[in-house]
This record gives structure tokens, C-alpha cells and sequence, in this order.
């Protein structure tokens, strides 16, 4: 907490946190990559990892964060078509991760207080113009718009790689909310209020 209260006393702005999101901990490896002793149950994984961030986030609060972002790769992944067969490979089913990484962002974002702003911040990868996915938000738009209490959303949205149709952004719920296009060529960001 120290590096951020020392941020917090020399900004002259809300200053931003940011966070990978817990997913993280479950996509990459699977059921593979949590230990199956300790967690034989996923619900129980997922129920202690958002413990664990839902402290943090308690704690952040507490040293006077009031922005944070969470970086959100894995719903992205999963509107990539080879990336979904790889997850069902792992023995996972590509439509149902959206409804348990919502309910663990959920859990870890649910002792914020009203007065924080939580962002999700969605890429596909950009680093030197190279991506590790790509494809529409249609796979992944009625959980990521309907379900995730985030305040607002980062999106990369008008490239060729990452479609939105306008029926993902009206499937929200009625919030403001902001898409913030992160171009991969460098060009600065674009966001728009909805």
C-alpha cells in the first residue's frame, strides 16, 4: 500500500489503479494450474480468490484509491474462435467461463465503496502492432454488458479485429458507461459516453 498512498499525496489527480483481473489465475492453465488438493472444488477457488482481491480492493479504498482499473484480457480471448476451441480443449466450455469470471469479478469488486470508479479494460494484446486474438464481442456481450457491476469499459472496438455491433452496446443495463477505443497503431484513444 505504500507505493500507492505515496501516489495518492502527489497527485494532483484522481490517480488510477490498475489490476489484472482474477480470471487471470484460472484461464491461462485451467483446472491444470490450481493445485486439486487444495481446491477439489473450483467454486472453492474462485470463492477464495475473490476473498482475497474483494480485501485488496477494501484495503486500496481504505488508502484512498477511488479509480481502478481492471485489465481484463480473457472475455477478449474468448471471442477469439480458435482461442474458444483451445479453452474447450482444456476441458473448459467457452460458453459458460463468462457467467464464472462475472461472478468472480463480482466477488472481487463487492466491498468497493460507492464512491469508487471500477473500469474493465478489454484487449486483445498490443504490443508492437502484434495481438494474440482477435474477433467481435458477440460471444461474450450479454454477460460482459449484463452481468459485471463495473462502472464503465475500455474496449478496443473499431478495429477490424474487434467488432462491437451496436446491439452489444444496447444490451447494457441503463448506466452511463465509457467505450474507449485503444487502437493497436498508436493513435489516441477515442471514448464515447453511452
Amino acid at each position: 500500500m505504500d507505493p500507492y498512498r505515496f501516489l495518492h499525496s502527489v497527485a494532483r489527480a484522481v490517480p488510477k489503479l490498475t489490476l489484472p483481473s482474477p480470471s487471470i489465475l484460472h484461464f491461462r492453465g485451467g483446472r491444470e494450474a490450481i493445485d486439486s488438493v487444495a481446491y477439489p472444488d473450483l467454486a472453492e477457488f474462485y470463492s477464495d480468490l475473490a476473498r482475497v482481491y474483494c480485501e485488496e480492493v477494501r484495503d486500496l479504498a481504505a488508502a484512498g484509491c477511488r479509480y481502478l482499473q481492471l485489465d481484463e484480457v480473457n472475455f477478449a480471448y474468448l471471442c477469439d474462435p480458435k482461442l474458444r476451441r483451445e479453452v474447450q480443449n482444456n476441458g473448459d466450455d467457452p460458453d459458460a467461463l463468462p457467467h464464472t469470471y462475472a461472478k468472480l469479478i463480482n466477488g472481487a469488486i463487492a466491498g468497493r465503496p460507492a464512491d469508487m470508479t471500477v473500469c474493465m479494460h478489454l484487449c486483445r494484446g498490443n504490443f508492437e502492432g502484434a495481438w494474440l486474438a482477435e474477433g467481435g464481442y458477440e460471444p461474450v456481450a450479454e454477460v460482459l454488458f449484463n452481468e459485471i457491476e463495473v462502472t464503465g469499459y475500455f474496449l478496443e472496438y473499431d478495429t477490424a479485429r474487434a467488432e462491437i455491433s451496436l446491439r452489444c452496446v444496447c444490451c447494457q443495463r441503463a448506466r452511463p458507461s465509457c467505450l474507449a477505443s485503444s487502437a493497436a497503431n498508436g493513435a489516441r484513444s477515442r471514448a464515447r459516453t453511452i
